[in-house]
């Protein structure tokens, strides 16, 4: 028996055959990731390209934090029984992210033997102690050009150096210390008083009250 199959039947079964094959295909298929088709709802820039992070050899913060009210909370002992204060210590404080600072000073009280003097301390809180040591670098050339003599000073600190004399007053004494994200600058000034061999640990043992006041934050 001849088949015969009529071109309108030919053409049927070939639409069949391409429905098929197009639905077996849709339906073994998983959408793509960022693709329009995916609900993640990410955008596939984000994903590939995640947020970059700090960078690892220089992280933020260090040992020590910005004090309120410094300048009432220094021990000035040694200060003082070298050459009292005429009235009490002031200063201000600035807190601000990443950088903050304080500055204190004292006029030491003059009398019939003591020609009188002055005592300040600057302090800057940097946001990490690489920043901290560039700045003492910075510091260093014009601490040095007030200072007659100028001499490393071992401590407890990372970096530090010590001034004596000034050319004008007969007892002069300055200290800058770097430790982690901390610079401290500490001077004293005193006029018709021989104590140059006092006013070295006075103005060390300022520094180091800053210092451990910074590091209880």
């Amino acid at each position: 028996m001849q088949l015969r199959i009529t071109r309108n039947r030919v053409v049927a079964l070939i639409s069949a055959a391409v429905v098929v094959v197009l639905s077996s295909t849709a339906c073994g298929t998983d959408p793509v990731a960022g693709s329009a088709s995916s609900t993640s709802g990410e955008d596939p820039a984000a994903v590939a390209s995640p947020t970059p992070t700090a960078d690892s050899t220089d992280p933020p913060g260090g040992a020590y934090r910005y004090v309120e009210g410094l300048c009432k909370r220094i021990d000035f002992s040694m200060v003082e029984a070298l050459a009292p204060f005429s009235g009490e210590v002031t200063g201000s404080g600035r807190y601000t992210v990443p950088f903050s600072s304080a500055n204190c000073s004292g006029t030491n009280e003059a009398n019939d033997d003591f020609g009188g003097g002055s005592t300040r301390v600057d302090v800057q809180w940097l946001p990490t102690p690489r920043l901290a040591a560039a700045e003492f670098e910075n510091m260093l050339s014009t601490f040095s050009g007030t200072a007659e003599q100028v001499a490393e000073l071992p401590g407890r600190w990372e970096h530090a150096v010590q001034g004596t004399g000034n050319g004008i007053n007969d007892t002069a004494a300055s200290i800058l210390v770097q430790d982690s994200n901390l610079v401290v600058r500490v001077e004293i000034a005193l006029a018709l008083v021989q104590a140059q061999d006092r006013a070295g640990p006075t103005v060390q043992s300022v520094a180091e009250s800053v210092l451990s006041l910074s590091a209880e934050g």
